[in-house]
């Protein structure tokens, strides 16, 4: 194949000595060859960004290209990124890439892509892919698994490139979407929680529709934070004068046990849970975790209801603590975001503000 890099590089060192720019006219002099050649060198230079062009008029003027160097760019990129001559040897990959082949840069430029092993999808396929790129066709495709974790997204596409001398050659990225696919969830979490909080925000606070406002929101709470267990528990002391907790209202997922209407199991003293949850509360703080990382007093109570991660929401009326939201995981741990936090807090103040209207009673039945 007919290369030009001897005038083209020509070409940028006229340029870089004319900051001012130069017109086609202009070069075509300096080099002594015809206009319409210097014209097809300077579009070579401009696609593959060694150029800039800006319109004067009816003119048009060339100066160099102020470039970063590639390979900055392309260890700034979070996707693996390789780029392949047109003999599929490796001309440029950045460390992403280096990390997901698991290879040295330097023991690797140069090298043909046919003698590394490919750690995902399906050799032949990927090769039909870049040979498709060689022919200037954009290709993309999942990949199997890196290192077979079923939970990654992985994806790549292939882009036909040109290179200084206007040959030929492959770009290949390849993605893991397993975060922007978590991100893009996040965003559809939170929107879902919005319109929870408004919802409730707006039902009219009477006696005799709470019962049913609350059965909705724990429900959609749980539906839509993939919770085993939500509820309502309300603070009150027993006859010795000790606190205890009551569950109010329940909502359960398939599968999932729980207390209203099971004997013994609808009031828990407070002693029974630890002396950091009440003070927590009361505090007006979210007492939420893994159950693995508490104290020992704190986990024999909730490993007993089957619960690995909890989160308990304070809920005061009329400015003393009245008691308190629960949601809780019963088959894996629960990674909170920070909106999930935030939601649950404003549902149990939403809360305090209907109870502070309705009678005591009424919510207590």
């Amino acid at each position: 194949m007919v290369t030009y890099s001897k005038e083209l590089s020509q070409i940028k060192e006229i340029l870089k000595s004319n900051p001012q720019g130069m017109t086609i006219t202009d070069l075509s002099k300096r080099l002594n060859i015809y206009r319409k050649t210097t014209a097809k060198y300077l579009d070579m230079l401009l696609i593959t960004g060694q150029v800039e062009m800006r319109p004067f008029g009816p003119v048009k003027i060339y100066t160099s290209s102020r470039r970063i160097p590639i390979s900055k760019m392309l260890n700034m990129h979070p996707d693996g990124i390789m780029i392949l001559d047109r003999d599929l040897r490796i001309s440029q990959l950045n460390s992403q890439c280096c990390k997901l082949f698991s290879v040295d840069m330097d023991e690797v430029l140069g090298l043909p892509l046919q003698d590394m092993e490919i750690p995902f999808g399906d050799r032949d396929v990927i090769f039909e892919h870049l040979l498709e790129s060689l022919n200037g066709k954009d290709t993309d495709m999942s990949l199997s698994s890196i290192e077979g974790d079923p939970s990654k997204d992985t994806f790549m596409e292939t882009k036909p490139v040109t290179f200084d001398d206007g040959s030929s050659g492959v770009m290949i990225r390849i993605s893991d979407r397993t975060m922007k696919h978590a991100h893009e969830n996040l965003i559809r979490r939170k929107d879902t929680l919005l319109k929870i909080l408004s919802h409730l925000a707006i039902r009219m606070p009477d006696r005799e529709h709470f019962p049913a406002i609350m059965d909705m929101t724990l429900k959609r709470f749980g539906d839509t934070l993939e919770l085993d267990r939500t509820y309502l528990n309300r603070k009150f002391a027993d006859s010795e004068g000790n606190p205890v907790m009551q569950r109010l209202y329940e909502w359960l997922s398939t599968g999932t046990s729980g207390m209203l209407g099971v004997e013994g199991r609808g009031v828990t003293p407070f002693s029974q849970l630890g002396s950091r949850l009440l003070e927590t509360l009361l505090k007006g703080k979210v007492y939420f975790g893994h159950i693995k990382d508490f104290l020992p007093e704190e986990r024999l109570y909730f490993e007993s209801q089957e619960i690995i991660s909890i989160a308990l929401v304070p809920i005061f009326s009329h400015g003393n603590f009245w008691g308190c939201l629960g949601f809780d995981r019963c088959e894996q741990l629960w990674e909170w975001a920070s909106s999930d936090i935030d939601s649950i807090k404003v549902a149990a103040e939403l809360i305090g503000h209907i109870i502070e209207i309705i009678e005591p009673e009424a919510v207590t039945g």
